[in-house]
């Protein structure tokens, strides 16, 4: 059956059941026609008085065969119309067939805040199900009802109006509290929608929303007011409540929640730096948020890798309805390079799906850096290459060092695989051809980093010349300053995530020589829009430009890497400042594999056509191989079904893959709003908030029919169609009958 056929086309709940039903009319005019094949006819003459009487009555014959062929479809029309369960046109129409149909829209809150278990008490969730299933046993006559979900991506329950039937009460008990966050106003604009299409056909339309009234129903992710913390979020739903009113319905809220609800969550945790090594330490940033009306003192988070103790942090006092992050130093290093997850835990509350957050990353020995260098220099002349400033701050020791550059001249590009390296540095060379910026398109697009640094050799405008969005920021011209007045760096507009030490160490006494960086000759930057400046010269020139692209990021700088246009390389500060910025551009490790509840995976596929990985429960989930097209050129990649289940996703041998988590930054806020707030932000009477409900509101009967449609009105008229089509046959019969008879005598 196709659901999405147009109702107002075919007004019926199953349409292409009508359409099949209505098709087997023709197989009485198929036996009408076929009686008529005519036969060839030879004058008799002892039957010329019997032609004669029956030319006499073949007017009423035909009449007679009309009358019946008539009777048959409109029976079988009538049939298939009750078998689909016809809906009127309007509300008149139903009350001239003696129907008043109500339609109930109820959105239902199926999100996971909504399975919050109190300390005495049901979840917000079971209560809502048992109301709505009892609800749904006492309808009558009349009564129809359409299901939405108003979790993530979930879609409707029942998504066009049925009547009331055991099938709807069967529905409401098998349903269970997904993992998804919530989605209050698109599910509010869907109720809307299909309340302006039904208005005209129901005597009355009502919209029930069945949640919980969290402060993060309304986007509010701290504290319990959300017009205090306003988000788009209110403006949106109330702008559905209103479109719900003007399509002629009325809109009212059972709010089921727990007044006294109190959750401890984490929100957000992430690596501190974008890849983590072997041998190193680990540095992870944890955000905690407590939702209860009383403060929290030593919250305890343990961390665990692979399974395996990694440490231990305490919290110190978490007030009411607010979050904390702290940078978390986990003592034990990782000495083995591969696939890892990392998993933070805290003690379980009444919500444990939001008390631990896992994380898959890769452990590598070292950053690895192609570096393609323009000018590599001439060691016995003494001249050094364009990016050896840079190869030494990325690797000052012997062994040990961040990061792995690797140095190459552009004509070495084309033969090296660019999968291996996290970031591709070009210092002072010509634009790729067409053939080399494809691959570092594709490179940057996978996830990784691209930088660009101008230089003496090359017109720093010909990178204007390159089509597409891939760089950030064009270059202008080369320009010059004054001998006696160079440019500097302002630290004061320049990104403070980066500039914080060394404006700290200042503040200590400490040289950095970051206010003694000459900068004798720089390239202007032009940023495009969505780009992000983080170093700016004085007169808000931007030093250095950062932009997305795909999942990777393309950073743009005005300036060399060595001291030929600038003095920056020969400053303490050089080091310390080029690790802050390749934190700050690299992409993090497995980013991609770290999903949220109803995303997909995609990986390469590195040869196999599908692979199957173990998930929570032991759930099996397979990634299928998927042709992705792409405007450059198409690849192939393995996709996963939406994940549907939070965990961590691992192969048959025990290696993690992907890790899923529930979106607790938005949705774990459990201060419960006051009926006169929640009203507020609906924008409707106190009195819609029906707090606590014991029951939901009882039903008028409207129609006296056990389907609460028109339909049982139409199987009784065909059926009693069929009667007299019988009856009038056989009366005919006798007619034929008696008329030949009499034409025998004669």
């Amino acid at each position: 059956m196709l659901e999405s056929f147009p109702v107002a086309v075919l007004p019926f709940v199953s349409p292409w059941l009508f359409a099949a039903g209505a098709a087997s009319i023709s197989i009485p005019v198929i036996i009408h026609l076929l009686n008529r094949r005519r036969f060839k006819q030879k004058p008799w003459a002892a039957m010329q008085f019997l032609i004669a009487a029956y030319r006499r009555n073949v007017r009423r014959l035909k009449l007679q065969r009309l009358l019946l062929l008539l009777l048959r479809c409109l029976a079988l029309l009538l049939l298939a119309a009750g078998i689909a369960q016809f809906i009127p046109f309007s509300r008149g129409l139903a009350a001239l067939m003696g129907n008043g149909s109500r339609l109930t829209i109820v959105v239902w809150n199926n999100a996971y805040p909504m399975g919050y278990v109190p300390a005495s008490g049901e979840s917000p969730f079971r209560r809502s199900r048992r109301l709505l299933k009892s609800w749904s046993e006492q309808l009558n006559g009349g009564q129809w009802v359409a299901i939405i979900g108003a979790a993530q991506g979930s879609g409707p329950l029942l998504e066009k109006p049925v009547p009331t039937s055991p099938s709807v009460t069967h529905l409401i008990a098998g349903q269970k509290v997904t993992q998804r966050g919530l989605s209050m106003a698109p599910a509010l604009a869907k109720a809307a929608s299909l309340a302006s299409t039904w208005r005209k056909r129901a005597s009355s339309v009502r919209v029930w929303l069945v949640s919980d009234d969290t402060a993060s129903d309304f986007g509010c992710r701290t504290g319990y007011d959300p017009l205090a913390h306003p988000s788009a979020d209110v403006p949106a739903v109330r702008r559905a409540v209103q479109a719900i009113k003007h399509a002629g319905a009325t809109f009212r809220v059972f709010d089921v929640g727990c007044p006294d609800a109190a959750n401890m969550a984490i929100t957000h945790l992430q690596f501190s730096r974008p890849a983590v090594l072997t041998g190193h330490d680990i540095h992870v940033r944890l955000t905690l948020l407590n939702s209860s009306r009383q403060a929290e003192p030593n919250v305890s988070v343990h961390f665990f890798i692979d399974g395996v103790s990694a440490g231990q942090q305490t919290f110190g006092v978490i007030r009411s309805d607010e979050s904390m992050t702290s940078n978390v130093l986990l003592p034990n290093p990782i000495h083995m390079a591969g696939w890892h997850q990392l998993t933070a835990r805290i003690a379980i509350d009444g919500l444990p799906i939001d008390n631990d957050r896992s994380l898959v990353f890769k452990a590598e020995r070292a950053i690895k850096v192609l570096m393609v260098d323009g000018r590599p220099g001439d060691p016995s002349q003494g001249v050094l290459a364009s990016t050896a400033w840079l190869e030494a701050a990325l690797a000052p020791a012997v062994q040990g060092n961040r990061f792995n550059p690797q140095r190459i001249e552009m004509t070495e590009l084309p033969e090296v695989n660019l999968r291996h390296y996290a970031a591709v540095v070009l210092s002072d060379v010509d634009p790729p051809n067409a053939s080399g910026l494809r691959r570092l398109t594709a490179f940057v697009r996978r996830g990784g980093t691209l930088m660009i640094y101008p230089g003496g050799e090359v017109n720093p405008s010909a990178w204007s010349q390159l089509g597409g969005n891939l760089l950030p920021a064009r270059f202008g011209p080369r320009v010059h300053t004054p001998p006696r007045r160079p440019q500097t760096l302002d630290v004061v507009r320049s990104a403070r995530a980066i500039m914080a030490p060394f404006i700290a160490a200042q503040g200590q006494g400490i040289h950095t020589g970051i206010y003694h960086i000459a900068i004798g000759q720089y390239a202007p930057l032009f940023p495009r829009p969505h780009a992000d400046v983080l170093l700016t010269m004085r007169g808000g020139i931007p030093l250095l430009v950062v932009g997305n692209f795909g999942m990777g990021k393309v950073a743009m700088w005005g300036t060399t890497c060595d001291t030929q246009w600038t003095n920056l390389p020969a400053q303490p500060s050089f080091l310390p400042l080029i690790y802050r910025v390749f934190d700050g551009v690299l992409t993090p490790s497995g980013q991609q594999r770290n999903l949220l509840v109803g995303q997909r995976l995609m990986l390469r596929p590195h040869g196999q056509a599908s692979l199957p990985l173990l998930g929570p429960h032991e759930r099996q989930v397979l990634l299928k191989e998927q042709l992705v097209k792409t405007r450059h050129a198409p690849h192939i990649q393995l996709t996963s079904p939406t994940m549907e289940l939070a965990g961590v996703y691992k192969t048959a041998s025990g290696t993690p893959i992907a890790a899923v988590n529930v979106d607790a930054a938005g949705n774990s806020n459990l201060a419960h709003v006051p009926a006169a707030l929640a009203a507020s932000c609906f924008g409707v009477p106190p009195d819609r908030i029906i707090s606590e409900p014991v029951q939901l509101q009882a039903n008028r009967k409207t129609a006296t029919g056990p389907a609460g449609n028109v339909g049982w009105l139409m199987l009784l008229l065909g059926l009693l169609i069929l009667a007299t089509e019988a009856l009038s046959a056989r009366a005919f019969s006798r007619y034929r009958l008696s008329t030949q008879t009499a034409g025998a005598h004669a």
